[in-house]
């Protein structure tokens, strides 16, 4: 068997990409695309990634704790501010996150119920 090499010649490029205009868009929009396919059909455990920023949030508000009752001085309110902050944030995610999956399972439950109706007649 011989093995020959065959030139392949390319047509010139007539305008520039409208899709893309380069790679790393490109890339950052498949990202983006999977990052919402996967939130959309495993949204608690998407929204669960917020347990670490409520246990910062819990372990700065206990620095605050031992640093307000063992010291004379409370200027540590920076703590606070943050940890409020981050409390509120991941418990805003994972009620997020609970409602998503509330609504993923009420279109997966009205999807099969559409389905056995048309299938009926």
């Amino acid at each position: 068997m011989t093995v020959t090499s065959v030139p392949v010649s390319i047509n010139p490029p007539m305008r520039p990409s409208r899709l893309f205009h380069s790679t790393p868009e490109y890339v950052l929009r498949q990202a983006m695309t999977i990052l919402r396919v996967y939130a959309r059909y495993r949204p608690l455990a998407t929204f669960l990634a917020a347990t670490p920023c409520l246990a910062l949030g819990g372990v700065l508000g206990l620095r605050f704790l031992w640093f307000h009752l063992t010291l004379d001085d409370a200027g540590h309110t920076q703590s606070l501010i943050l940890a409020a902050v981050l409390a509120i944030a991941g418990l805003l995610l994972i009620a997020a996150g609970l409602l998503a999956d509330l609504l993923g399972t009420n279109r997966r439950l009205m999807e099969e119920i559409l389905y056995r109706q048309r299938s009926e007649r």
